[in-house]
């Protein structure tokens, strides 16, 4: 079984820069500054737009979750991104990826580090549909192109201790424009979400982790290296494990590896260091570019990041991570392919609780 994770998968013989060393002090008294630069290099971003889920597998995954629960991650202690305005690509002339992604490593250390039994996250997945997609027809799955573009959002929590509970809210469906609703109403008002629609909870005794194929406890996952040179070291072993993995073996580069497995580190129990320290990993690797200022599914502000697009059977896919610039918090994560299809995760709180069931503001 190949474990596919990420547009960047055919990025084969490519490999990151090598690790600048970093003079933290020195840094720290720039920091505002180079903010203000990026902010002036970023455009609006008002490149084409793209929409549509990516068929992938995250690398850092909750053991046993379903498809609606493996939208759930974690970042900082609280976020305060989905259907931004724009999914698609930036301008031809990338702006400066690496400075964003280092001042967003400086914000993200700062942060408190939190304490306690269970790590919780709250979730919004949006999923975009339009063009053509397999309907049922007298029984018949048969495709279809839908006169209209429609929005399946979902909610979600998990909570990751000694023990798992993931739970998914009832699916809504909304509408980019009132043509559009009216034109779904017009077919017969169709739900194109997964059934059963009615908000579900799944416990488990496992409270594991995956990076990659390696099942991680919170303990082990916030032990990680805090500094990016070993960081990148720790990365790179389960990297090379994973592509000699026969029952689910990775296939493609490092940087689609790193990428892959950004969001999901990001919006899990690392300590603010190891979080600081994965932005300077990906900060080195080639070929990221900033796309610019974009609005989250639940309007919050942000920078996002793309990772060069790639092709698969003749569709473009790609995806973007959204960054508030001013705490290093990871506010969503998008894939589209093609024109038709788009997925975003949206992260509304997360953090340390006390206890299973214990929600953050």
């Amino acid at each position: 079984m190949k474990q596919t994770i990420d547009p960047d998968r055919t990025f084969h013989a490519l490999r990151p820069a090598v690790l600048d060393e970093l003079a933290d002090e020195a840094y720290e008294r720039r920091r505002d500054g180079d903010l203000a630069l990026a902010m002036r290099a970023a455009p609006a971003g008002t490149g084409t737009r793209r929409t549509g889920t990516q068929r992938r597998r995250s690398v850092l995954l909750l053991a046993g979750a379903t498809a609606a629960a493996c939208a759930v991650g974690a970042g900082a202690v609280v976020a305060t991104g989905g259907n931004g305005p724009d999914v698609g690509q930036g301008p031809a002339t990338p702006a400066d990826a690496r400075k964003f992604l280092l001042v967003s490593a400086q914000a993200a250390e700062k942060a408190p580090a939190g304490t306690g039994s269970y790590w919780y996250v709250r979730t919004r997945q949006t999923s975009l549909m339009a063009g053509h997609h397999t309907v049922v027809e007298n029984g018949r799955k048969v495709r279809r192109r839908l006169p209209y573009t429609v929005h399946l959002v979902t909610p979600g929590e998990v909570w990751v201790g000694g023990t798992i509970r993931k739970s998914s809210g009832v699916t809504t469906t909304t509408f980019p424009t009132a043509g559009d609703q009216a034109r779904w109403r017009k077919a017969g008002s169709p739900y194109h979400g997964a059934r059963p629609n009615k908000e579900q909870v799944w416990n488990g005794k496992d409270g594991r982790l995956e990076v990659g194929n390696r099942p991680m406890t919170l303990k082990q996952l916030a032990a990680l290296p805090s500094d990016a040179p070993r960081l990148e070291a720790f990365l790179r072993k389960q990297y090379d494990s994973d592509r000699k993995d026969a029952a689910n073996r990775y296939v493609g580069g490092f940087r689609g590896y790193v990428w892959g497995i950004a969001h999901s580190l990001l919006a899990g129990p690392l300590s603010p260091k190891t979080k600081g320290a994965l932005y300077k990993v990906l900060a080195q690797q080639p070929g990221i570019r900033l796309k610019g200022r974009v609005t989250d599914a639940l309007g919050r502000h942000g920078i996002a990041v793309v990772p060069p697009a790639s092709t698969d059977g003749g569709a473009r896919i790609g995806s973007q991570l959204i960054i508030a610039p001013a705490t290093g918090a990871l506010l969503e994560h998008a894939t589209w392919e093609g024109e038709d299809r788009r997925e975003a995760t949206t992260y509304e709180a997360m953090g340390f609780v006390d206890r299973l069931g214990a929600r953050l503001g």
